[in-house]
């Protein structure tokens, strides 16, 4: 994790990308869903795939398990 300060003082934390398996996936909404990640550099991640059934997306249809993604945090 890369913690940065902002011009005011306060922290945030920057972007990270990492690669992943998708090893568990579970729908959240009509749109989103929960995608479990194993990955090398932080382990196991849980993260929320936001607007991923929309008919629009990028991503339609969401992620399939076992394929390797790239994760921005």
């Amino acid at each position: 994790m890369v913690r940065l300060l902002d011009r005011r003082g306060l922290n945030f934390m920057a972007a990270q990308s990492t690669l992943g398996i998708a090893i568990q996936r579970v729908p959240f909404s009509e749109s989103s869903q929960v995608v479990h990640f194993l990955t090398r550099d932080n382990g196991r991640l849980v993260c929320m795939a936001r607007g991923v059934f929309r008919p629009k997306s990028g991503l339609h249809g969401g992620i399939d398990l076992l394929t390797l993604n790239r994760i921005t945090l």
